[in-house]
This record gives structure tokens, sequence and C-alpha cells, in this order.
């Protein structure tokens, strides 16, 4: 690892993309808890 810092620019997109995939993944989280949902009432009925 360097000690030189990244440029502004290149850390503050980094940042977005992790955000951005954060966001990703507890989209695809909560949809594929729905879906369990789904299946379980379709099951108990």
């Amino acid at each position: 690892m360097t000690d030189k810092p990244d440029p502004p620019t290149t850390t503050r997109r980094k940042d977005r993309s992790l955000k951005e995939q954060a966001r990703l993944e507890k989209r695809k989280a909560r949809r594929a808890r729905k879906q369990a949902d789904h299946k379980l009432t379709r099951d108990k009925q």
C-alpha cells in the first residue's frame, strides 16, 4: 500500500460505486425475501 492519497475524484467515484453496490444488494435481498414470503404463503394455502 502507498501512503500517497488518491485523487479526490477517484475516491468519490469509488465511494459512490460502493454505495450503489450496497443499495443493489439491499434491493436484491428485499426482492428475494419477498419471493420467499410469496412461496411460503402459496404453500400454506
